[in-house]
């Protein structure tokens, strides 16, 4: 895509500021893929999911670590 931009000649912004825009855009998409996989969930779904993270007898460990 940077190739396509520098070839016709269109400015880029500074690496940093690309960096910035694509880390804003994966937390966007993170947060819409949460909302959509929670979204048709039921109360008891959702505290399974929740069980699966509560630390266990182990101090700073999960049912998923």
């Amino acid at each position: 895509m940077t190739r396509l931009l520098c070839e016709t000649r269109v400015v880029l912004p500074a690496a940093s500021t690309l960096e910035c825009i694509a880390l804003a855009a994966r937390a966007q998409a993170r947060r819409q893929a949460f909302a959509s996989l929670i979204r048709d969930l039921g109360p008891d779904q959702a505290q399974r999911l929740d069980d699966l993270l509560s630390a266990g007898s182990s101090p700073g460990r999960t049912a998923l670590t």
